[in-house]
Parts: C-alpha cells; structure tokens; sequence
C-alpha cells in the first residue's frame, strides 16, 4: 500500500515539475530523479568576420581575371598594413560567370544568347581581433579598390567562448540541481549521487547590419565607418540524473 501510494505522489509531481522526472529501471532497480535547467550568458564579442567583395568585368574572362587579381592584391596588401596577419584573410568565394545577351527569335530564326563579356566576383572573408580596427579596415579596403562588404558578424574566439560556456553551464547546473531537490523534498525522500549529466548548447553570433561601397565613400577624408556590435547570447542546457536514497 505504501509504494502504491509513493508512485501515485511521483505522478503528481511529474505533473507539477515538467522539467524533471521520476523512474524506476526495470533492469537496474534503481530508483531516479532526472531534472533539467537552462543557463544564459550575454557578453560582448572580441572578434568579428567580415566579407569584403571585388567584382570586375572583362570582354574576355582573362581581362577580368586579371583585373580583379590587382585589386584583390590592393586590397590585401591594406589588410597587411592595417594590422592583420596572413591567417586572418582567406578567399571566401570567386566565380566567373558570362554576362548573355537575350536576342529573341525573329522570322525563320531561332532565340538565342551571346556572351557579351565576363564578371569576376572575389569574396575576402577577414577575421577582425581588434574591433576597433574594424571600421578602418572596411573602409581602407573600399579605398583600396573593393566594390562592397557584404557581411559582418561578431562573435567569440575559442578562448572567450570556452569561459563564457562555463559560466552558462554553472548557472544551468544550479538550476538543474534545484529542481531536483525541489521535486525530492515535495517527495519526502533524499537524492543521492549523480549518476549521469549531459549538457548542450552554443551561440549565436551576432549578425551587424552594415553597407558600405565605393559611392559612400568618394570622398577620402571621411572617417571610419562606425560598426557597433550587439551582445552574444551563449545558452546551455544541462540534465542530471539522480540516485534516490532508500
């Protein structure tokens, strides 16, 4: 009568503590407490990713290679002397696409496209470590010769987000534990040792809304470009399984 009266009390519980729950393995006999909770940490970003575009055209695909391969050097060769290293710059993407002309069909012809020149598009993707640097590197780079940036994203070296995770697990873990022990004493019985715990989580970077392009910038006393980052928000979650004493 006793047990059948502490698994209708574990049932009601379930039903009052959604995060955490009671069970009993069949296999292992082991009765158990399993809870979850949820950490969140904002924090500043300590680099940013951005996505400096060249585009070039041509009659003919070598012109416009070679064309956007000079700028692409003018462009890098300022990233060098604005302060970041090789690591820091990679290519993004590059294409080279045909730019058709459509010519419809006319009487006792057919339709047909003619390649009228070509179009070079090179992506640098940089890694900016020293934000406020960021403003002055995108704007040197427009003088340089790129045509635009596409994208900035702020976001977290390994580093920062390693220590920032930690501090999210903590707050998880605490609120994990409280819930179980909030759902034991409900109970009237006492946990015992952890016997597992599973966490997950990331962030998300924050995603600026930024334009920049050679017009905006024609004149070359203007000052930096002024980029503002947001919070990151890092989330983890953490579940833990107790024993429970008998």
């Amino acid at each position: 009568m006793r047990k059948a009266l502490v698994f209708i009390a574990v049932i009601l519980s379930v039903f009052l503590l959604s995060s955490c729950t009671m069970q009993v393995n069949p296999n292992q006999q082991i009765p158990q407490i399993t809870s979850s909770g949820e950490g969140e940490v904002a924090t500043n970003p300590d680099q940013a990713t951005a996505y400096i575009q060249i585009v070039s055209q041509g009659k003919v695909a070598k012109e416009a290679q070679t064309y956007n391969k000079g700028i692409a050097n003018k462009v890098k060769d300022a990233f060098l002397n604005n302060g970041l290293k090789e690591e820091d710059i990679e290519t993004s993407s590059y294409s080279v696409n045909p730019e058709r002309t459509y010519y419809p069909p006319k009487e006792g012809q057919k339709e047909y496209y003619k390649i009228q020149g070509y179009t070079v598009t090179h992506t640098f993707k940089i890694t900016v470590r020293d934000l406020d640097k960021l403003g002055e590197l995108v704007d040197e780079a427009i003088q340089a010769g790129a045509n635009s940036v596409e994208n900035v994203v702020f976001g977290l070296s390994k580093q920062k987000e390693i220590q920032v995770k930690a501090e999210a697990l903590k707050i998880a873990s605490k609120k994990a534990k409280e819930k179980a022990q909030a759902m034991a004493d409900s109970l009237g019985i006492q946990l015992g040792k952890v016997l597992s715990a599973s966490e997950s989580g990331g962030y998300t970077p924050y995603y600026a809304s930024f334009q920049a392009n050679k017009a905006m910038l024609m004149d070359g006393e203007a000052s930096p470009s002024p980029i503002t980052p947001g919070k990151v928000e890092v989330q983890t979650s953490v579940s833990l399984v107790y024993e429970i004493n008998q």
